[in-house]
């Protein structure tokens, strides 16, 4: 770890001196209130994403004069996560409810002031109620920074108030909210906000109230009259963990609000954290995803995510460049990304990886990316925690002039379409949207046949609500045939917006590159019990036979001998149900099947 001497100047990055040389972190001209909205969540909660949606739209129009945290409370059926998934509850979250008279999700109050009678207010109510407030005047003032020691894991945040008008109570209360942000784990109905879905149920949770450092209610303080200043400094020791999720020292935010006794929130702000005893540098990595327009028939692909600068200036080198190593099955790639101008405090990238290869065709890989180095330096900071970022990419050839398109819908078609286009992005053929058929009808087969010539195409399946078309209203796929049915390549349906899957048609057709002729069938497939994998065409002797999940993960290999055809038992009885992926490799050639085990 690098230390970090911060002279005691730059510790409060809004610092001001007063007539009496006081430094200050408060403005002491007349404001409106900020607005503070505590959103009420939860993991099993199904519209709770769309929550999660307008509240980022509201941040993003009230820059700076809106501070969001997520309370995962009451505890109940909506709020438990399953088992072995983050748990984001909190001791004060069944108080704060109650206070709030919180009785569904998703409700929020903002700046616990009552509308109407009522603190709780539905999403639909959240940009009016923000609003109003942000139209209130204030007669405090308050400014706050905070500074946390990596190496002892303390946190102390120094909180300065100015009364610019007098006080309609006779004290005020202080809160010191800690909030932690890009919290992996499940969410229902994730699919709702894109932006933070990680596929099937994994979701990025953001802005989740952790912990108060001045207890349920706050610090009482007594108000004062217009002129008046007042410091206060809280300090706490960060544990490692607050119920089963890891307190990230690189993903925390410290949010300060006062009050008039539990409720009426009169001002809030954000302290800004200084590092010490950490990295030389604190970055930030989320929101990964990978591009679907890598337009190549083979495994090549690139991610893409954002990357924030965590370093107050006086704290940290300015960033020129930045080095990050993406690692994925058996492959390692570096790529260097500079800023196009000054990358300073708060500021966010959007940064794009040039193109890399994946090491197996059609089946999932988990790409994860790390920063390398800083300015030409290697990054030293050996606790950063990798973005992980699914991966996979589909591809198939052929010989034959024309193709056969095979989309299969889920209940809703009128939600789904797809695109056959050639590499220069003219479209071939097209399809959708269809009619809604009942569930019970789903999945409905789509055929149609496209004429291609020598070169690459893709086929591109959207669906409008984002969650693609197996999602448990229909078990759609598409895919890709040779006019006598045989799959050259296939899409188990399970996306959000669109997925891609790649089709070159060449001289060599299905044999690949290699020209090794080798096949693969598994036999029965989908199994149910003992099943044999036939191996026709091979040209050496000894192989290999790698089995994978569906996450990617290798769960079982051989070695063995193999002249021209051979048969391998397959485990099926070892292995729970599911989607397998079989690899067949060695002496340069390779092949792989996929096989399911349904019971």
């Amino acid at each position: 770890m690098k230390r970090i001497f911060i002279p005691t100047l730059f510790l409060c990055l809004l610092s001001l001196s007063d007539a009496k040389g006081q430094d200050t972190l408060v403005d002491k001209q007349p404001q409106n209130r900020a607005a503070l909205l505590e959103e009420f969540t939860g993991v099993n909660c199904g519209y709770c994403p769309a929550g999660h949606v307008l509240t980022n739209q509201l941040m993003a129009e009230h820059e700076g004069r809106l501070f969001v945290f997520n309370l995962h409370a009451p505890n109940s059926n909506l709020v438990t996560p399953p088992s072995g998934t983050a748990d984001m509850r909190t001791e004060y979250g069944d108080a704060l409810a109650s206070n709030a008279g919180v009785n569904t999700l998703p409700l929020g109050t903002v700046n616990r002031h009552s509308f109407n009678g009522s603190l709780s207010l539905g999403r639909d109510q959240w940009a009016s109620a923000i609003g109003q407030v942000l139209e209130m005047p204030a007669y405090l003032n308050v400014g706050a920074c905070a500074t946390l020691d990596w190496a002892s894991r303390e946190l102390s945040v120094e909180v300065q108030l100015y009364y610019t008008g007098e006080a309609a109570v006779e004290e005020n209360h202080i809160h010191v909210a800690l909030v932690q942000n890009n919290i992996q784990g499940y969410q229902k109905n994730g699919y709702q906000n894109p932006e933070q879905s990680l596929g099937g149920s994994l979701y990025l949770h953001q802005h989740i109230f952790r912990d108060f450092l001045t207890g349920q209610w706050g610090d009482a303080v007594p108000a004062g009259e217009a002129g008046t200043f007042l410091s206060r400094t809280y300090s706490k020791t960060l544990p490692g963990q607050i119920r089963n999720v890891d307190l990230d020292l690189t993903e925390l935010q410290v949010i300060v609000f006062v009050s008039e006794d539990r409720n009426e929130i009169i001002n809030a702000c954000e302290a800004l954290i200084q590092h010490e005893n950490g990295p030389g540098h604190v970055f930030g990595l989320s929101k990964g995803t990978q591009p679907q327009d890598v337009f190549t028939c083979d495994n090549s692909i690139r991610v893409a995510f954002e990357f924030e600068n965590r370093n107050p200036e006086g704290t940290a080198s300015a960033v020129e460049s930045v080095e990050f190593l993406c690692k994925s099955r058996n492959r390692e790639h570096t790529f260097t990304w500079q800023p196009d101008s000054a990358f300073g405090f708060r500021q966010t990238a959007r940064v794009v990886s040039d193109e890399f290869p994946l090491y197996l065709n059609g089946v999932p890989d988990t790409v994860e990316v790390t920063v390398a180095a800083v300015n030409g330096e290697a990054y030293d900071f050996e606790a950063q925690k990798p973005l992980r970022i699914p991966a996979i990419k589909y591809f198939g050839y052929t010989s034959a002039d024309s193709v056969v398109v095979d989309f299969r819908q889920d209940a809703y078609g009128s939600e789904s379409s797809w695109v056959f286009q050639t590499e220069e992005g003219e479209t071939v053929a097209e399809g959708g949207p269809y009619k809604d058929i009942a569930i019970s009808q789903a999945p409905k087969q789509h055929l149609h046949a496209v004429p291609v010539s020598l070169g690459c195409y893709r086929l591109i399946a959207r669906d409008s609500r984002g969650d693609g078309i197996n999602n448990g209203f229909g078990e759609g796929s598409f895919a890709i045939s040779d006019p006598e049915g045989n799959i050259l390549v296939e899409h188990d349906g399970v996306f959000t917006d669109s997925a891609v899957v790649m089709l070159r048609r060449s001289d060599v057709g299905n044999e690949r590159a290699d020209r090794s002729g080798l096949r693969l069938q598994i036999v029965p497939n989908p199994s149910a019990g003992p099943c044999r994998l036939e191996v026709e065409g091979w040209g050496g002797t000894d192989i290999r036979l790698e089995i994978f999940n569906a996450q990617g993960r290798m769960v079982a290999m051989e070695e063995r001998v193999c002249n021209g055809i051979c048969s391998v038992s397959l485990p099926a009885g070892k292995l729970p149900d599911g989607i397998y992926f079989v690899k067949v490799s060695g002496q340069g050639s390779q092949a792989i099947a996929k096989w399911v085990i349904a019971r």
